[in-house]
């Protein structure tokens, strides 16, 4: 069996929070996994609360069993938080933010959790999160790109959530330094580095992420079973551009760049 779960968030609380692409990015990625055969629940503005987003994360890994394939994008506001835990080198867990971001967001260590719980061993997984990992406000706002691109960023210094962090990490000793590892069985295909942004743009007047218009309209170019180290490749080739200068991230083991993508 094939599962998809695509998500993203437009309007979020607060009109100056507000993103345009994110809803054409989840009808478009559930157009093409559902031609390919996959199943498709999407979970959209309102509904992808941080409860709806890890809630139906973890129902279609339980769904899914040995030699299943599974597809889960998000598009939607992303930030960062303080790391307490040691896992990251540069001291942030990079979060998505869901609707009801001023509660709580959704951390790298929570997203971490649910698959390696819930995911079965032999079924593969592919992540696409098209939301911004950048690393400080100055980086968020780049270049003048103008009107048709807006960061998908939101800065923590607004989250309740990053002050009470904050606070943790400042009353313990720092912890040693590890690496974050990757997630057996699981493709991350990431709109940009953690110290980018990823950006809400505009395609021939129609709002999108550009990490997914360049994913989708690539892989619609490529012959069926394309490798995702081949589909990484071509994706590169597009970005980053003098509009976009994000840089998408394949992060997988070694032999998952061989494997057939999005089958």
């Amino acid at each position: 069996m094939r599962y998809g779960l695509c998500m993203g968030i437009n309007d979020y609380p607060g009109d100056e929070n507000d993103l345009s692409g994110c809803l054409n990015d989840v009808n478009d990625t559930a157009q093409l996994l559902t031609k390919r055969g996959f199943s498709v629940n999407t979970l959209v503005d309102a509904a992808a609360t941080r409860a709806g987003i890890l809630g139906q994360m973890r129902a279609v890994l339980q769904a899914a069993v040995a030699h299943d394939s599974v597809v889960i994008s998000f598009s939607g506001h992303g930030t960062w938080m303080p790391d307490i835990d040691g896992d990251e080198p540069d001291h942030r867990d990079e979060a998505w933010c869901p609707y009801d971001f001023e509660d709580a967001v959704v951390l790298d260590d929570e997203i971490y959790a649910t698959i390696t719980t819930y995911k079965q061993p032999d079924v593969r997984l592919l992540l696409i999160a098209d939301s911004c990992h950048s690393g400080t406000v100055c980086r968020a706002v780049g270049p003048d790109l103008g009107p048709k691109a807006r960061p998908r960023f939101m800065p923590p210094s607004r989250l309740p959530q990053y002050k009470t962090l904050a606070q943790v990490a400042a009353t313990r000793d720092a912890p040693p330094r590890g690496k974050v590892q990757e997630v057996p069985g699981t493709v991350l295909l990431a709109g940009c580095t953690d110290r980018e942004v990823s950006y809400d743009a505009v395609f021939h007047d129609r709002p999108n992420g550009a990490l997914t218009y360049f994913a989708l309209s690539t892989l619609a170019k490529l012959p069926v079973g394309v490798t995702y180290d081949a589909w990484y490749k071509a994706i590169r080739k597009r970005l980053p551009n003098p509009e976009y200068p994000q840089t998408p991230q394949l992060v997988c083991p070694v032999a998952a760049r061989s494997w057939r993508a999005v089958t």
